[in-house]
């Protein structure tokens, strides 16, 4: 029988306070998964689990609420502020043609660089109008956005070590980092979804990195390998989820993979507690850095790799996962 394959795990302890031989193996744990998966499970990020739970409770609450209420918060043509369910599909970002994904999400950015906020509203990315019930959902959110984006500074530099590249190599194009916080309801499925149709269909993300906090209820993230197989992604508690997204991947030459990964609907029979919640935080370079890719040679019969802005490069990907309206 063969084995089930297994991701790494990535102790960022190791890296951040180890031996030098622990900061090697844990920038090596990670290249590896970079050049597979593009996927690594997260332990020693030293995120408090309070910060967790206390997002994750306001935003169960938030979906709890009646869809007339929660549809007060929609941004229309944005992907800031609430996503009710089928309005989009992942999948068509990888020009797959599928049912919408179940699910419904609520989505913000652009916190502490007030230049993002004008950037993203000349792009038609608004600022989200805040629900004020439950009464702790922004501060609970933001708090957790903070801490992530403290994480994801320190993720940043372990893949600069993955790279071979100096400490400080990503550090000028993500002073003003274009991120942004989803959360995502699926919720629990009382009638079987239309064929085809997934919790999130079969995509990669657009920027360069992905932090995960979610729950371990039935029907999740699957990643799939380069031998095309499918790898159900645990969810152990304490422990995150990071993939790297098309930017990383461009930005790296294509050394390295964009993690091609799906969230699958719950198994028939597995009862009713099958809602799930992920806390998915979004690191992208500086709106305006202009990314380059590292081995910039074409390939024998591919064009020249050219230089990119992060603005442009999110805009592209953002408008293929809407669903048109009927």
């Amino acid at each position: 029988m063969r084995n089930e394959p297994t991701l790494p795990v990535v102790d960022l302890r190791d890296h951040g306070s180890g031996t030098a031989a622990e900061r090697r193996e844990a920038a090596r744990l990670a290249a590896e998964a970079c050049r597979t998966t593009g996927l690594f499970l997260l332990t020693g990020h030293g995120v408090r689990p309070g910060l967790v739970r206390d997002a994750q409770r306001a935003a169960e609450e938030f979906f709890a609420a009646g869809e007339d209420y929660k549809a007060r918060f929609r941004v229309p043509g944005s992907s800031r502020g609430y996503a009710p369910m089928s309005t989009e599909s992942l999948a068509a970002t990888a020009g797959a043609e599928t049912p919408p994904d179940v699910k419904e999400a609520f989505a913000f950015g652009a916190v502490d660089v007030p230049e993002n906020r004008a950037a993203w509203a000349g792009a038609g990315l608004t600022a989200v109008v805040w629900p004020r019930r439950p009464p702790e959902f922004r501060d609970a959110l933001l708090a957790y956005y903070r801490a992530a984006h403290l994480l994801a500074g320190r993720l940043m530099a372990l893949l600069a070590d993955a790279l071979d590249a100096p400490a400080g190599f990503f550090a000028d194009k993500l002073d003003r980092s274009a991120d942004f916080l989803r959360v995502i309801n699926y919720p629990r499925q009382a009638v079987e979804p239309p064929p085809g149709a997934l919790r999130a269909g079969a995509h990669t993300d657009f920027g360069a990195l992905t932090v995960i906090a979610a729950d371990d209820a039935p029907g999740g993230l699957q990643v799939r390998d380069p031998d095309g197989r499918w790898i159900d992604v645990p969810a152990p508690a304490g422990t995150f989820v990071v993939n790297i997204g098309d930017l990383m991947a461009y930005w790296t030459g294509n050394r390295w993979a964009s993690a091609v990964h799906r969230v699958v609907n719950p198994p028939p029979g597995s009862g009713p507690e099958t809602r799930r919640q992920s806390l998915v935080f979004f690191h992208n370079p500086n709106l305006d850095a202009v990314i380059e890719p590292l081995d910039r040679a074409a390939r024998p019969g591919a064009p020249p790799p050219v230089p990119i802005t992060t603005r442009r490069w999110l805009a592209d990907k953002t408008l293929r996962q809407r669903v048109p309206a009927r």
